[in-house]
């Protein structure tokens, strides 16, 4: 087997084994036999193997991380509206408590109703300022016309208790009907628009929000399937990448045991493999010539010499064989 890792790579013997891949398809060899042609050491392979399966793992976990930070935005959004629906609903039962506490406050002329009307608009003020701070879609405009209908309705509500203190109920029925009753209308009105936006919104959201969990159910799955898939093709192919040549130089082996001594191996990319192959046969013959006996020069088939002096003499090396095997 040449040594020159230049001279490209020769094709398999037509009596070289082609089906020494184990249990991977024939599909996979050209995969294999790329990866073995790489020029580099079996470190540098197996450490960018570790890295490329480590990316892909890397990256399932980064797509797994988007997925949840998706589907909890979904979940908040959904949450923010359902709440914000239920907050309206309970401001919109604080107005019409209100003119509850002022009808029977007009009609029993007990003043202790018109502590809890004040009670009433203290919770609506907190309510909307709550509102505010989550409101989906930012609502700005909308909260502050909301506020500033909820400002007339506290000072219409003023007036009608200043009259009915005053004892001027008769006046103070009047306005309540005309103008305070009138303006919890507003009110109203304008929470449950909150109220119907928020549910239609929660209605499409929801809608999306199972459509999107299926696609990204589905997209999970698929992406983790084709990783693990991946990496267990990609240290298949590397790991026989490194097994082939030596099965290949193995059947050689038994070849030439069997004595068969025309046998030849194609093994790719043997410049990682040299430095070991070299350590374990001689790189070249020694300047100094070796001193054979004449008997292992005449015959490749020497038996070992029998005990007697007339054999050691004529085995014994000439004078100059002695002269450069002495010699430094």
């Amino acid at each position: 087997m040449s040594s020159n890792a230049t001279v490209p790579v020769p094709p398999i013997p037509p009596d070289q084994p082609r089906d020494d891949l184990g249990p991977l398809p024939r599909i996979a060899r050209p995969f294999v036999d790329w990866v073995a042609r790489i020029r580099a050491t079996v470190h540098t392979k197996l450490l960018a193997g570790f890295l490329v399966i480590a990316l892909l793992l890397l990256s399932m976990g980064v797509l797994c991380i988007v997925v949840l930070d998706r589907v909890n935005r979904q979940v908040e959004t959904l949450t923010a509206l359902n709440r914000q629906t239920d907050q309206a609903r309970e401001m919109i039962y604080e107005v019409t408590a209100q003119s509850h506490y002022r009808a029977m406050a007009l009609l029993t002329g007990d003043q202790s109703w018109t502590g809890k009307i004040d009670q009433a608009k203290d919770l609506f003020v907190q309510n909307l300022a709550e509102l505010r701070t989550y409101a989906v879609p930012d609502r700005t405009a909308f909260f502050d016309d909301l506020q500033a209908a909820n400002d007339r309705f506290t000072l219409m509500s003023s007036h009608v208790t200043a009259l009915d203190e005053a004892g001027e109920r008769a006046q103070a029925i009047d306005m309540h009907i005309d103008f305070e009753h009138t303006q919890s209308h507003v009110l109203e009105n304008a929470l449950n628009s909150l109220i119907a936006d928020s549910q239609q919104r929660a209605i499409t959201e929801t809608a999306a929000f199972a459509s999107h969990r299926r696609f990204l159910t589905l997209a999970v799955a698929t992406f983790s399937g084709i990783t693990l898939l991946g990496a267990l093709v990609l240290g298949a192919i590397l790991s026989w990448s490194l097994i082939r040549p030596v099965r290949r130089v193995d059947w050689a082996l038994d070849r030439i045991a069997n004595g068969d001594f025309k046998t030849r191996v194609s093994v790719p990319n043997r410049t990682a493999r040299q430095s070991s192959w070299q350590r374990c046969t001689p790189r070249s013959r020694p300047s100094t010539p070796v001193c054979r006996p004449p008997s292992i020069r005449r015959s490749r088939s020497w038996s070992a010499p029998r005990a007697s002096s007339a054999t050691s003499r004529r085995n014994s090396p000439s004078p100059s064989c002695r002269a450069s095997a002495t010699s430094p």
